[in-house]
């Protein structure tokens, strides 16, 4: 099932990637992203790491989908060490891969598939994320 996964990211590369994009910018301009400094001024933060490597990270996906899970992890690996010198925290990047389950998973419910096959992707895809969120737990300190 996982190179139907693949098959099927990659078909959906463009729709999905501007949702996920979306999905994190409008959280990243909203007030879980904005501070009020002492003297009342409000301080926007930076974007995080992943917004900025969504492509490289779906690419990764949809490698690992094919059993080749090394684009991935040098992706996630890539976001991380970035993430040292200028910090997107684990919460960040959690939150983006609920995101991009969220998405996938309701494009796939709408999809013109077989049921069956929808929750066979629907499964395979939440196996995939669980690996991307356990390479991100284990490359070290991200906040």
């Amino acid at each position: 099932m996982t190179v139907e996964l693949a098959t099927w990211l990659d078909k959906h590369r463009v729709h999905v990637l501007e949702q996920w994009g979306a999905s994190l910018e409008a959280v990243r301009s909203g007030s879980s992203y904005a501070t009020t400094a002492e003297n009342g001024d409000v301080l926007v933060h930076e974007p995080s790491r992943i917004l900025l490597h969504l492509e490289s990270l779906y690419e990764g996906l949809i490698q690992a989908a094919q059993h080749n899970h090394d684009l991935l992890s040098a992706r996630l690996n890539d976001v991380v060490q970035i993430s040292l010198e200028q910090p997107a925290n684990l919460p960040d990047m959690l939150y983006a891969f609920a995101q991009l389950r969220r998405i996938i998973r309701d494009e796939l419910r709408h999809a013109d598939e077989d049921r069956n096959t929808v929750f066979d992707l629907i499964d395979t895809m939440s196996v995939l994320l669980d690996h991307a969120i356990d390479i991100v737990s284990r490359c070290g300190p991200i906040m």
